[in-house]
């Protein structure tokens, strides 16, 4: 995972950003484990995960994008 033009935000409003990427962090996180994944690093804005099932992988990896995606609407 990385956020795509994370400096633009972090040039408008760092501590707003760092606040959401915090929330976002954790919910990933959350997910990761949720579909027997394991979080390797969070560094900056990306976080780099593993996982034993390809399955598991792809199903995290579209929970991940349709929850960020509504989240992102509701701050629009």
């Amino acid at each position: 995972v990385d956020v795509s033009g994370y400096s633009r935000p972090m040039e408008q409003d760092e501590v707003g950003t760092l606040r959401t990427l915090k929330d976002y962090r954790e919910r990933m996180s959350g997910l990761v484990g949720r579909h027997g994944g394991r979080v390797i690093n969070a560094t900056g804005d990306s976080m780099l995960a593993d996982f034993d099932s390809v399955v598991e992988a792809v199903n995290c990896a579209t929970e991940v994008q349709r929850e960020l995606a509504e989240r992102n609407r509701a701050q629009q």
